[in-house]
Parts: C-alpha cells; structure tokens; sequence
C-alpha cells in the first residue's frame, strides 16, 4: 500500500474509533435525538458542500428516492441505535461491537444475494459471536446484565443496519456517485430527526463546552470528514485493503476510552475483543496462496 493511502487508512481508524469517544461525551448532557441531528447535520452539511462545489448535485437529485432509502440504513437507524447503547456501554465495547460489521455483510449477502457462504465466512461468524458472547460475559452473569442486554443488542443492531445498507447500495446504487449518495444519506437523517431533536433540545446553559464540540466532532469529523477519506481510499487502493480498518478501530476505541474515559481494561474485554477480530479476519475473505509452478 502506497504511503498516502496508509497515512489515510491510519486517520480513519484514528478519526472512527474516536466516534465512539465523542458519543460518550456528549450524549448524557445533549441527549440522544439532539446529539444524532447535530451529528446528521454537520456531517451532511459537510458533505453536501463537497457535493455541490465538485458539481455532483444532479446525481444526488436524479437518485433522492434510492438514496433515502438507503440512508434509513446506511445513517438514520444505526445512528439511532449507537445513541441508545451508548447510553450504557463503554466506548471500547462500542468499537469492538462495531467490528461486527463484516461478519453480517457476509451473512446479508447470503440471505438476500445468494452468495455462498464459504467455510472461513461461516468460522468467522462463529468466533465474531463467541467473541461477543465473552464480552458481556461479566454483565450478563451480573445483577446488572438484563440491563445491558438490550444496550448490546442495540450495539450490534448498528452493523447489522451497516451490512443492509452495504447490499442494497450494491444493487441499487452502483452507478450513482458515492459523494452523492453519502450527502444524501446523511441529509435524510437529519430531516428525519430534526423535529424530535428540537422537542427534546437540551438548555445550552446546562451543556458544557466540552459536550457540544464533541457532538460537532462527531458530526464534521466522524462522518463528513470520514467518508471523503473513506471514498479515497475505495478509488485507490479498492474496498479489499480499505476493509482493513475494520481491524483498526476496535483496539484503538478501547485505547481511547482507558485513556479520556478512565474505562477498565479487563481480561474478557482483551480476549472479546481478540476473538472478534480473528473472526472478522476470517471473514473478509484473507487467504494462504501458494506460488503457482510455471
């Protein structure tokens, strides 16, 4: 991989494992519904200024239905679902969670696509779920698991959202522009959210800085700025390589809630998140060639 696109690939995963930091800074004082529209409406302003200065605008128009469609997916339900996690879960758990995101594109693709499920693709399911399942171990044998549970179930709902999106994208949108589709997508969650966002908007005096330029992070940061790079790298060094991000976020969202959040670093959190992403590494499809003989 060239030098740039590894520098690009290091910054997402720096900048989407630190999505899971601003989340949890802010979601307690700005609240759920304000947090998800101010995350939607910056990163879709964002975008959709990029949109409009590269003259993509009448992909994007030419498309709006299919694109909101799959915006619900792709922004609106996931963003929903980390909002009430994030509530109750550490960030580390989130990212980790997060990574499970592979694994049920596979498993989509199965359903919806027809594509066979090979022998690593089902293993990787298997260790992906063994993984989760040592994660919230410690919860679940608590007297605090049944409230967790749901809060796992939403963690996990978000890549579910993300594997729905990925196929429908696949078969629906290959000849829109990327740029576009994001903007869109993006732009519809935050029409979508907006009048439950000012109904529930938090009195700013009560807001700390802090909070409110995490949510704005979140929003410009973790969603603008990371689709551009995200769309960089497809275009150059294509989806197989740009997959291996998913290998970098979960470790560094644990780093970064021990470190600002002060979160435990417990032995099922290590080995969780080890088996996580052995399964997710089975999954995306790595594989052992041997040189042909000429």
């Amino acid at each position: 991989m060239p030098l740039k696109d590894l520098r690009n690939l290091i910054i997402l995963s720096i900048i989407w494992s630190g999505s899971f930091l601003f989340m949890l800074l802010s979601i307690h004082e700005v609240g759920p519904m304000p947090l998800i529209e101010i995350r939607a409406f910056a990163g879709g302003a964002f975008l959709m200024m990029l949109v409009i200065a590269l003259g993509k605008m009448p992909s994007l128009i030419q498309n709006w239905r299919t694109i909101s469609v799959a915006g619900l997916f792709n922004s609106a339900f996931p963003f929903l679902m980390l909002a009430y996690a994030a509530q109750h879960l550490t960030s580390g758990l989130l990212a980790i969670l997060n990574a499970m995101t592979p694994l049920f594109g596979g498993l989509i693709a199965r359903v919806w696509l027809k594509e066979r499920m090979t022998a690593p693709r089902i293993g990787g399911l298997v260790l992906g779920f063994t993984g989760i399942l040592i994660l919230v171990s410690d919860d679940l044998q608590s007297s605090s698991g049944a409230t967790h549970l749901l809060p796992v179930i939403a963690g996990l709902g978000a890549p579910l959202c993300y594997a729905i999106a990925a196929c429908y994208s696949g078969l629906y949108l290959k000849t829109v522009d990327p740029m576009a589709s994001a903007a869109g997508s993006v732009g519809t969650t935050a029409l979508i959210f907006m009048p439950f966002a000012l109904f529930t908007w938090p009195d700013s005096a009560q807001v700390s800085v802090t909070a409110w330029s995490a949510a704005i992070a979140l929003g410009v940061l973790c969603t603008g700025l990371a689709y551009v790079l995200l769309f960089r790298l497809l275009a150059s060094v294509g989806p197989t390589k740009t997959i291996t991000v998913t290998f970098l976020v979960p470790p560094m969202g644990v780093m970064w809630g021990v470190i600002f959040l002060g979160e435990p670093l417990t032995p099922a959190i290590v080995v969780g998140a080890c088996v996580v992403l052995a399964g997710t590494f089975l999954a995306t499809g790595v594989r052992l060639r041997s040189t042909p003989k000429n």
